[in-house]
């Protein structure tokens, strides 16, 4: 039997580990479009399926790049772990012709939209679990140096090497969590998503949520206005917006286990907060201006920030 070829890198770990996250980072701009078209869009409105016809072709030139980056970084074929998919199905019966306009139902448009999220969930996953095991990989110029005797390539970056991670707390508001997810990355920090971290064999939701806010540095909850609620005897004359209770819970255990300067509240619109969190101070998520105040607090809880990398 042949030898099985162990893929190698052209060019440096740090090089590669960019160039992949440059094409994540593209990939969240697309979310973000996508989930701004869902928050707006309306029944009988032709600009929101030309909108959407947009995206997909975006992201289908998106995906076409990620296969030319891959194969450009490595000599052997890892670009077959890449989950390329052709998102051009996901609106393969909307009619986009200007001769014959068609009212396309909202819900069905709605329903097509959160179907092409999914598929770039996948592809943006396969990514990271490429960049994730650069690790592994030899580079090419280092080929010659090793020996037989030298050990694999560790599992655990060297300390000088290791990325400082955030967790995002949120809600239903996919806007702004592709956004908070953007900011992190391009600070150059690793983010931490629960449902798009593997179950690795895990049922409860409860034991993999301990796992990954284990290896949180920091943690940013965004409170978005997601349910209503009331005193129950206030209940039938006014029900406040609030934020998730698993958004309260999880904000609880990151000021428990990292204290309150690690962990950074994000508001979005009006909402009622839990009262616990009186005297906290908070970031509201009006325009840009949060991501500098964010920044600060990275910085002064220790995390390798530079100031001139918010964008």
């Amino acid at each position: 039997m042949g030898e099985t070829t162990q893929p190698k890198l052209r060019v440096s770990q740090k090089d590669a580990r960019e160039a992949i996250n440059n094409q994540i980072i593209k990939g969240l701009y697309l979310c973000v479009d996508a989930a701004k078209l869902l928050s707006t869009a309306s029944y009988g409105n032709r600009e929101d399926q030309f909108r959407f016809r947009s995206i997909i072709e975006r992201s289908e030139e998106w995906s076409r790049a990620n296969e030319v980056v891959l194969n450009g970084l490595f000599n052997s074929t890892v670009v077959r772990e890449y989950d390329y998919t052709k998102f051009s199905m996901v609106v393969s019966q909307i009619d986009y012709t200007n001769q014959t306009p068609r009212r396309v139902d909202i819900l069905d448009l709605i329903d097509r939209i959160l179907g092409y999220t999914e598929l770039m969930k996948c592809s943006i996953n396969s990514l990271e679990g490429i960049r994730g095991r650069l690790r592994l990989y030899d580079e090419v110029s280092e080929v010659s140096q090793r020996t037989p005797t030298n050990k694999d390539v560790s599992d655990n970056p060297s300390p000088s090497s290791k990325k400082h991670n955030v967790f995002i707390v949120h809600g239903r508001d996919d806007e702004s969590r592709y956004k908070v997810a953007l900011f992190v990355k391009e600070l150059g920090l690793n983010d931490i998503i629960l449902d798009r971290q593997p179950d690795e064999g895990i049922i409860a939701i409860l034991d993999k949520f301990e796992r990954e806010a284990k290896k949180a540095d920091f943690a940013i909850a965004l409170l978005t206005p997601d349910d209503v609620g009331a005193l129950k005897n206030e209940a039938e004359t006014q029900l406040n917006s609030r934020p998730r209770q698993n958004v309260v819970f999880e904000l609880g255990y990151f000021i428990s286990a990292l204290g309150r300067q690690k962990v950074c509240l994000l508001i979005k619109g009006e909402i009622e907060n839990p009262s616990d969190l009186d005297g906290m101070l908070y970031k509201r998520m009006d325009g840009d201006e949060w991501k500098q105040k964010v920044a600060r607090d990275m910085q002064q809880a220790g995390l390798p920030v530079d100031l001139n990398d918010v964008r």
